[in-house]
């Protein structure tokens, strides 16, 4: 059976990351996703964003990575209440 490849004309064939929209992109992405979170989940509280520092954040997703718990990254709010 010979497959047939699919079109691809001139001009941008990759999406653009989140993060190449920069900082403010990002923030309003995260706000985004809060709103949706209130919206569908009214009674649970969710906390409200927190900064930190771009080492602070690395070491977090390591830990997270290797299964580490976390302050910044909760992965069961139920458990927090």
């Amino acid at each position: 059976m010979h497959h047939l490849a699919p079109f691809s004309g001139p001009g941008v064939t990759t999406k653009p990351y989140l993060m190449h929209g920069g900082s403010e992109a990002f923030d309003r992405w995260g706000r985004h996703l809060d709103s949706i979170l209130k919206t569908a989940f009214p009674t649970t509280l969710i906390p409200d964003r927190q900064e930190v520092s771009q080492a602070e954040l690395v070491d977090e997703l390591l830990n997270v990575l290797i299964a580490v718990p976390s302050v910044n990254f909760v992965m069961d709010l139920v458990s927090t209440l």
